[in-house]
């Protein structure tokens, strides 16, 4: 069964890129020998492995007033993001964007957008693969270790709604969801302490070193800081099975 929220000490978050600068410049060095400044421009990087999903569905066909022989189609649309997984143009997204939809197209940066196939759809935790031909080769996401997957652990997110389009949000893991297994607990679901906006559904989820750590699903109850969001690797699960994606891309 899933385990229950275990809440870490409530630790505030800085959604603004502001407040985010000055904690990377007072912060120390990584591990990695990176210095703050070098560590903001990585991050800043990232902002290019992020998109825009948009899915239109059938919404009704009604008589056209003007032509009494002819109907209308009225589409709905929706929008959300998507993560870059393959330089060669595969794509995350939640499920429930693209769920039941005729047309998804994927935009990157400021383009009018590029077809996209549905090539895998997990309900079950709401992410879904889509394929694109890109006019040059994408930035994709580098995937996190699972086992850094801990209470408290610092993340990175990118901000995809109007309000706060790629801004960088810094924040906190402050609860998982597990479920047992035959080798042990595996995450379900995680929770992290930053804003959520409509629109930001599908945006990734970084730890403090801009490796991928999941995909943001759904905001939790009316908390405004409480987001839910996919383990990487249950994405990345999918990711490496599908028969045609190039496993060294």
């Amino acid at each position: 069964k899933l385990a229950l929220f275990r809440e870490a000490p409530k630790i505030s978050s800085m959604p603004l890129i502001l407040f985010f600068i000055l904690v990377l410049f007072v912060s120390p060095v990584s591990a990695q020998g990176l210095t703050a400044p070098s560590r903001l421009d990585h991050l800043l990087t990232l902002r290019s492995s992020l998109v825009t999903v948009t899915a239109e569905s059938l919404s009704a066909v009604t008589p056209d007033s003007q032509r009494p022989l002819r109907r209308r189609v009225l589409t709905r649309s929706r929008s959300g993001a998507g993560v870059v997984l393959s330089s060669g143009g595969i794509i995350a997204t939640n499920t429930h964007t693209i769920f039941g939809s005729q047309r998804v197209r994927v935009s990157l940066g400021s383009n009018d957008g590029f077809p996209a196939r549905i090539i895998f759809i997990s309900p079950v935790y709401d992410f879904s693969l889509l394929r694109i031909t890109p006019p040059r080769p994408l930035s994709p996401v580098v995937w996190a270790d699972p086992k850094t997957l801990k209470l408290g652990a610092e993340i990175v997110t990118i901000g995809h709604s109007p309000l706060l389009n790629n801004t960088i949000s810094a924040g906190h893991i402050t609860g998982l969801g597990s479920r047992m297994t035959a080798q042990g607990p595996s995450a379900e679901l995680f929770e992290i302490n930053v804003s959520h906006y409509e629109g930001d559904s599908g945006g990734p989820v970084f730890d403090r070193d801009g490796r991928f750590l999941g995909l943001i699903s759904a905001k939790r109850t009316s908390e405004q800081k409480a987001i839910l969001a996919i383990p990487a690797d249950k994405i990345h699960n999918a990711y490496i099975n599908l028969a045609d994606t190039p496993q060294n891309d």
